[in-house]
């Protein structure tokens, strides 16, 4: 029988070894408990217009800033990005990758256990139960920040208890978002689209 002290020095202990990706927005970071679980899932979902993606747009570009290089797979070739409007937002398109893949654990699984990304969006891709418990222990694997993005009205209705972060985000005007995180909001200001 393990003693109750054990316990909380053990859960302690795990805690304090968390790290994260930062945003380089200290209140973004602050509201999420560090910023991106670095190593870990995140399950981000956002209703059309909410901006999310230009939301995640914040760790691309700081992983850039680390002289990282970033992977974005889009799972549906109808979802358009505009690569100049990102590079106005200060993304270094040479920095970002992007990929098409319906299936991107069959089709990229190299790209997933490389040290070449330490930061990969998973863009309109819904998963299984199963392929999440399995990304999340590719993200511990080889100390990855894996984010799932998905449309709100096709969100994966399961969760499966190892994804670190589950965040919603829906519009607040023409130049915010909110976000909520463990049943707390934050707003987050954007410039105008």
């Amino acid at each position: 029988m393990s003693h109750p002290i054990w316990n909380h020095v053990h859960l302690a202990s795990a805690m304090a070894r968390d790290t994260f990706l930062s945003s380089d927005d200290e209140s973004l970071d602050l509201f999420l408990g560090g910023g991106l679980p670095l190593p870990g899932v995140s399950l981000w979902t956002g209703s059309l217009g909410s901006r999310v993606r230009e939301i995640l747009l914040k760790w691309v570009i700081s992983q850039q800033k680390n002289r990282q290089c970033v992977l974005w797979v889009m799972g549906l070739q109808s979802v358009q990005i505009l690569a100049s409007s990102w590079a106005s937002r200060g993304v270094d398109l040479s920095k970002l990758y992007f990929s098409y893949s319906s299936s991107p654990l069959a089709e990229l699984k190299e790209v997933f256990f490389s040290d070449i990304f330490p930061l990969i969006i998973l863009d309109s891709i819904v998963f299984s139960n199963e392929d999440q418990a399995f990304l999340s222990q590719i993200a511990r694997r080889k100390e990855k920040s894996l984010v799932i993005l998905q449309n709100q009205n096709v969100a994966t209705s399961s969760v499966h208890p190892t994804i670190r972060h589950k965040v919603s985000v829906s519009s607040s005007g023409p130049d915010a978002a909110l976000l909520k995180h463990n049943e707390r909001c934050f707003r987050v200001t954007l410039a105008p689209s």
